[in-house]
């Protein structure tokens, strides 16, 4: 057992023998970093002292970095640099994860590329007036600076300087710049506030890309001079740019107060030269008084009620004592199938309540799948199979049935030769219209009834098998009187490629006339004076064979005369009308008007004109013309339209 203790004794000594010397934050470290030039590290602040440059570095050599200090960059919390040194080296100070603070002189011209690069929790920089130039990826990754402000002696601003500073908030810009380069703030996603000169006359690609909170740009120059630089941004994002402006001091002047209220914020607008507006707002709220002190109930505590001073709105603040007895009324409920019976007490004051003499539930009380007391589905009830009925429907077959006690929707299967029926819709009516089938295909149906009991589908047994023959749609017929014959006009009717026309004079007996391929037929053999019935099918030839629709509607029409067509001059200064011959007609009734309106018969002829002798000069007159069958005068024609003339003799 001692040898056993000694051995891991001595193992922990080799292991802290191993610790490199700067484990020791304490203990001081120092070196050279520079030709002239000094560091010492003490108590996590890192100095560097002496004159001249300091020297670059890389990060790609032991342990991934060639810093003097880089066995103990997770130590340096601040870094002094002295007056008298003159640069800051490439990566000086790159991943040096700690540092919170640094101190830069005047004495220093550059900062080299990276010299801060990911120093994350960095956020104090002091950039003295001196400086010229910041390296490329200076500061980039310092996602803890909140601002930054550039001497007037800084003249160059490397790429990527402040990229991924993402709790950047302001950045003044030194007044020494004429541009800044590509993506300097990109990923800077709280920048608020950036400050440009007007000596800036570049902005390179992506400067601002992905600053989301960017909303203020002061600018120096003009507008003319900044929409010359091309610097734009999404169509989502709203950036104001202060023109003419060389720092945000000045832009918050009042112009307008409004005082707060007891349920509205105040607030103060502010309006700069250049354009700019803001407004600050001030909270508002109640100023409370004591009024008084009111008991305890059995419901609410005692309290001290409070008043505003300026609105009287009224406050409570409660105390901490004891609540009064409840006064409480008894109420039996009765057990039902799933919840128990019980008397509850509630205290008529407050509401409060509690229950006490507990019956158990009855349960369910279940007669043709429903329970009798509270309706409830029987979780074992299986529906009848419905009683199927089949007719068609436009031209489709239409299944219907009457509602099963129980059911939640029903099942439609489906067959073309009555033996193999397989699962084809659903449906939550009573009646199912198959609108894709195929004219001339005979079609089987059954439809089984479905419940839905917990949430799983309960099916009945099949209905009975119906079946009916697809056929095309009957056609909607409209009539009408053309040159005094029959006319019928109907809408194509899917599939049917001719349709067949039944006429009957009684409206009873139909007997099939004629067949046409066209979607009107005029009975032009029809006789004037009579009244005749017409039906129509459509047909659709399958197989070689015709497969015909019900009969159309019924639509009947009395046959008349053709209306002659009238025209009018003067013969000798006496209106003359004079129409063809219509056929059938035996003679003509003349109509006459003298205001358009008015008409009366005027006289008969069996001539195809007609001239008023009797006409008065310097009358207008109006006439229409009937063709006249003497035998049959319901056959006779409709006046034809008026014509008129002056007589002028």
């Amino acid at each position: 057992m001692k040898k056993k203790l000694l051995s891991i004794f001595l193992a922990f000594c080799l292991i802290f023998s191993l610790l490199p010397m700067g484990a020791s934050a304490d203990e001081a470290r120092s070196g050279t970093c520079g030709d002239d030039l000094t560091w010492v590290l003490k108590d996590g602040v890192l100095t560097i002292s002496g004159t001249g440059k300091m020297a670059d570095y890389n990060f790609e050599t032991i342990h991934g970095r060639s810093q003097p200090w880089g066995m103990y960059i997770y130590q340096i919390k601040s870094v002094i640099i002295e007056n008298g040194v003159t640069s800051i080296g490439n990566h000086a100070f790159k991943d040096c994860s700690n540092l919170t603070k640094v101190t830069v002189p005047g004495s220093v011209e550059s900062i080299g590329t990276g010299a801060f690069y990911d120093c994350t929790a960095l956020t104090d920089v002091s950039i003295a007036n001196g400086v010229k130039s910041i390296g490329d990826h200076a500061f980039k990754g310092c996602n803890k600076l909140v601002s930054i402000t550039l001497p007037d002696s800084v003249e160059q601003l490397g790429i990527y300087a402040f990229r991924y500073c993402t709790k950047l908030k302001t950045a003044v810009l030194s007044k020494g710049m004429t541009q800044i380069g590509e993506r300097t703030f990109s990923y800077c996603y709280d920048l608020e506030r950036v400050t440009i000169p007007k000596g800036v006359t570049k902005i390179g690609d992506n400067v601002f890309d992905y600053c989301t909170d960017l909303a203020d740009i002061v600018y120096g120059g003009t507008k003319e001079a900044w929409e010359a630089m091309g610097c734009t941004f999404p169509k989502t994002q709203t950036v104001k740019i202060h023109y003419n402006c060389d720092s945000f001091d000045g832009h918050y002047v009042p112009v307008k107060v409004v005082e707060p209220t007891c349920k509205l914020s105040g607030q103060i607008d502010y309006l700069c030269p250049c354009g700019y507006e803001y407004t600050e707002y001030i909270p508002g709220g109640h100023d409370y008084a004591y009024v008084k002190t009111v008991s305890s109930t059995c419901s609410e505590h005692g309290y001290d009620l409070l008043k505003c001073k300026k609105c009287g709105a009224e406050k409570k603040d409660y105390k901490d004592d004891e609540l009064k007895a409840h006064t409480y009324v008894d109420k039996v409920v009765e057990p039902a199938c799933l919840t128990g019976g019980y008397t509850e007490h509630k205290c008529s004051v407050c509401g409060s309540s509690y229950k006490d003499s507990l019956v158990q539930p009855l349960g369910h009380s279940y007669k043709g799948g429903k329970c009798t007391r509270c309706g409830a589905v029987d979780a074992s009830f299986r529906p009848d199979a419905p009683e199927l009925k089949i007719t068609t429907s436009s031209g489709h077959p239409k299944i219907y049935w009457d509602a099963v006690d129980g059911a939640a929707k029903y099942w439609v299967y489906r067959s073309t030769d009555g033996k193999n029926f397989k699962y084809y819709d659903r449906t939550n009516n009573t009646s199912y219209t198959n609108k894709s089938t195929e004219i001339g295909t005979t079609y089987y149906y059954k439809v089984k009834a479905v419940a839905v009991v917990s949430g799983k589908d309960v099916a009945s047994g099949y209905s009975v098998t119906k079946s009916i023959q697809c056929r095309p749609a009957a056609p909607s017929v409209s009539i009408y009187r053309t040159n005094g014959k029959p006319q019928l006009k109907w809408s194509a009717v899917d599939g049917a490629s001719k349709y067949w026309i039944y006429r009957s004079t009684d409206g009873v007996n139909f007997s099939y006339y004629d067949s046409t391929t066209k979607l009107s037929y005029t009975n032009s053999a029809a006789a004037s004076g009579t009244k005749y019935y017409y039906r129509v099918k459509a047909v659709a030839v399958v197989n070689g064979k015709n497969v015909a629709s019900a009969n159309s509607n019924t639509k009947e029409l009395m046959t008349t005369l053709a209306t002659p067509s009238v025209s009018i001059t003067t013969v000798s200064g006496k209106p003359k009308i004079t129409w063809k011959a219509v056929t059938g007609a035996d003679k003509y009734y003349v109509y006459r008007s003298t205001d358009g309106k008015s008409f009366s018969y005027w006289d008969s002829t069996t001539n195809l004109s007609y001239t008023n002798l009797s006409a008065s000069k310097n009358t207008k007159y109006y006439f229409k013309v009937k063709a006249v069958c003497a035998s049959n005068s319901n056959a006779n024609s409709a006046q034809s339209s008026a014509v008129s003339i002056t007589a002028t003799k």
